[in-house]
């Protein structure tokens, strides 16, 4: 007699073979960061920088991430906002696959950010939903990314499962700018169908067999996956919406027909363009419909028309400097409890009369928004942006040593959605951590802001 397998075991030998994989869990992507490119560039004489993530997301996935930003020089002009495209890959690729693109948005200082899927790269998960679960998680990265006083306008550039993500969010999201979709399917449950009836599978099934098929697969679907793929029926989700959209696909397209996009294009209430272009499923998209895509996207961001500069106001509150010279915000100063009141002003001064980033008190009142710019009629002069942030990195290593003296970097983190470094290290996420967390966070940074004072103005002494 053979021996017995375990249940769990003889599912994921069933699995490994059965048809819903194409659907659900095609082949896992494999690369190497180094395959990412250099973390800094020039690009046509623009410089820019590749930032690393790690994006919690509210299914509790981690997503691997990718941000590539054009540098700005605050000595030669004023900071201002970029544009983004956030590139959606296919559902067996990964951020690879948008590296096709990054030269033709830095050249036009755009950014461009992009990430592994989940189940896709390296990113957790093991199943995809094409579409479903994907739109949660890009709802996550928008708003990551809009918490940024340098964000522009976003758009999404989507090829396949990604053009399906980006659609199907695109009607509970009207602000974004413009959405790019190639190769994008109307319906699943038809995809579906033809595939069961096509070569791409090893034995194709009569049409009489196919609805006996799929509903086994529906059903395989929903205890793996978590999701209907009934309910994955992006044309009704182009019928709601009207952010302006470009539509691409390739007439020799044998795994999502072309007459999908086309159906898509039809029924596509905002506005619009269709471009049918050269190879199938799978080519390599050609320089001249990269810059056609690019072209589009800056046509409908108005760039040429809006401006992106940064008010000053959105630099009120306490930042920390980043590798690229972006600051970011460190914690939301609307999360922080009330501050204690400080027990002596702080005692240095920068004096000429450059303008101030923001305004507070130094009288000693506590506040639930610090802006950590001080009041000039309480003894305290202006500071340069630069100086603002060459302050805050002596901030950061004082507030690090005071955490480490308290034993904080073996406590975890309350965190909802979080973004942690690729190193270890951590940045804003969506939610706020306990009140408890920030306030403890804030009276370090009072006691660091007060032990960089006394330094500089031991250092004046001198």
């Amino acid at each position: 007699m053979a021996p017995s397998i375990g249940g769990t075991e003889a599912d994921d030998a069933f699995d490994a073979f059965a048809i819903w994989n194409l659907l659900i869990r095609p082949p896992r992507a494999s690369y190497e960061a180094s395959q990412l490119g250099p973390r800094e560039f020039t690009v046509q004489g623009v410089r820019a920088v590749r930032r690393d993530v790690r994006l919690r997301t509210k299914r509790g996935t981690r997503l691997a991430c990718s941000h590539f930003v054009p540098r700005q020089d605050r000595e030669q002009a004023p900071l201002r906002k970029f544009p983004v495209i956030i590139y959606l890959h296919g559902n067996s690729s990964s951020r690879l696959e948008a590296s096709s693109v990054v030269e033709a948005l830095i050249s036009q200082s755009i950014s461009l950010f992009c990430y592994d899927a989940a189940g896709c790269g390296h990113s957790d998960g093991k199943y995809v939903s094409l579409g479903w679960h994907e739109r949660e998680d890009l709802a996550a990265i928008v708003v990551h990314l809009r918490q940024s006083p340098f964000c522009g306008p976003i758009g999404l550039w989507g090829r396949s499962m990604g053009a399906v993500t980006a659609l199907m969010y695109a009607d509970q999201d009207p602000s974004l700018g413009a959405i790019c979709l190639d190769s994008p399917f109307e319906c699943l449950r038809r995809l579906a169908e033809e595939l069961a009836s096509s070569n791409r599978i090893p034995f194709p099934l009569p049409s009489w067999m196919v609805g006996a098929v799929l509903s086994v697969i529906r059903m395989r679907v929903k205890t793996l996956a978590n999701f209907d793929i009934e309910n994955i029926v992006p044309l009704e989700h182009a019928r709601r919406s009207f952010v302006p959209a470009m539509f691409l696909h390739a007439r020799d397209d044998d795994l999502i027909l072309p007459h999908h996009s086309r159906n898509l294009y039809r029924a596509y209430a905002g506005d619009k363009q269709y471009v049918q272009i050269d190879g199938d499923h799978n080519s390599e998209r050609s320089q001249s419909v990269v810059s056609q895509a690019v072209a589009f996207f800056r046509r409908a961001f108005r760039l040429d028309e809006v401006d992106l500069a940064v008010s000053p106001e959105s630099l009120d509150d306490l930042t920390l400097p980043e590798v690229d010279g972006t600051p970011s915000r460190v914690p939301p100063p609307r999360y922080a409890a009330p501050l204690p009141p400080p027990t002596t002003p702080p005692s240095w001064r920068w004096e000429d009369d450059r303008p101030m980033l923001g305004s507070s008190t130094a009288s000693g009142s506590a506040t639930a928004s610090p802006s950590w710019t001080f009041d000039p009629e309480a003894g305290c002069g202006c500071m340069r942006l630069e100086e603002y942030l060459d302050l805050m990195d002596s901030v950061r290593e004082v507030t690090d040593d005071a955490e480490a003296a308290q034993g904080g970097e073996g406590e975890p983190r309350e965190r909802g959605n979080a973004c942690e470094s690729e190193d270890g290290g951590a940045a804003v996420g969506e939610e706020r951590a306990t009140d408890s967390k920030a306030s403890k966070t804030t009276s370090m940074v009072v006691s660091a802001l007060d032990a960089v004072g006394r330094k500089a103005s031991a250092a004046g002494g001198a």
